[in-house]
């Protein structure tokens, strides 16, 4: 047995091989800093889109039928002066909100949450994530939609616009911090439901509503409450990928 381990030979890497290997270590120790841009598309880029809207396929195809029954209702009833803030209360966010809800409603499934418990990042951070982008998406169609069924040469156009975009973007703040304080669909389903509520009793008001907020009000306001809305939306998650984003460490 001594004459068999005197004969073993070891083959110890080549000196290329150990300097790649200490390279990834002090790589991994101690990583270069990122610049600006670099942070801000690993804060709010993450694992990019595929992962972000992982098997939400069926949610957007609900999505989309809702949101052409309401554009057919405010089309046929956009010369009502009323169905204008139907448009606004219930077009802008309902959409928005159903999408969160149902959303939501999967990650909660066993098998879905098993399976994005198993990614690198959390599940709260990819909620949040999923709700910028999503809102967004859903602002830009609406606002292109309704510029087709109204004249966006007029002020009331912009009004209605930044006033359903900035509603967009505070429910999305909210559905998000829901959603990482109790991880549940129901009050996001309750959410969704009590926003219907407020619309019909807001579009039956009269038009001294409509007066108020899409006329009396400067655009400057409105403008004012869109921004603000979106840096919340914007610094919140932020703060959910400082303290939220991983799922576990490598």
């Amino acid at each position: 047995m001594k004459q068999r381990l005197q004969s073993m030979q070891v083959e110890y890497p080549q000196e290329e091989e150990i300097q790649m290997q200490r390279q990834l270590i002090i790589e991994k120790a101690m990583p270069r800093p990122m610049g600006k841009w670099e942070q801000l598309r690993s804060i709010y880029w993450g694992p990019g889109l595929k992962a972000i809207f992982y098997h939400s396929q069926g949610i957007w195809g609900i999505v989309a039928f809702l949101y052409a029954g309401l554009t057919w209702l405010c089309r046929n009833w956009y010369m009502e002066p009323d169905m204008r803030i139907g448009f606004t209360f219930l077009a802008f966010p309902i959409c928005f909100l159903t999408f969160a809800w149902l959303s939501c409603w999967m990650d909660e499934q066993e098998g879905m949450e098993d399976l994005k418990g198993t990614l690198h990042y959390s599940l709260q951070y990819l909620a949040g994530l999923r709700m910028l982008y999503s809102s967004i998406f859903m602002i830009l169609l609406n606002v292109a939609v309704f510029a087709v069924l109204g004249d966006f040469r007029e002020k009331i156009f912009w009004s209605i616009a930044l006033v359903g975009s900035s509603s967009v973007f505070l429910f999305a703040t909210i559905c998000v911090y829901a959603y990482r304080r109790c991880s549940g669909s129901i009050f996001l389903g309750i959410m969704a439901g009590a926003w219907i509520c407020l619309s019909v009793v807001v579009v039956n008001s009269g038009l001294e509503v409509q007066t108020f907020v899409f006329e009396t009000v400067p655009l400057a306001v409105h403008g004012l409450v869109t921004v603000c809305c979106f840096a919340l939306l914007f610094i919140y998650i932020g703060k959910v990928e400082k303290k939220d984003a991983y799922s576990f460490a490598y």
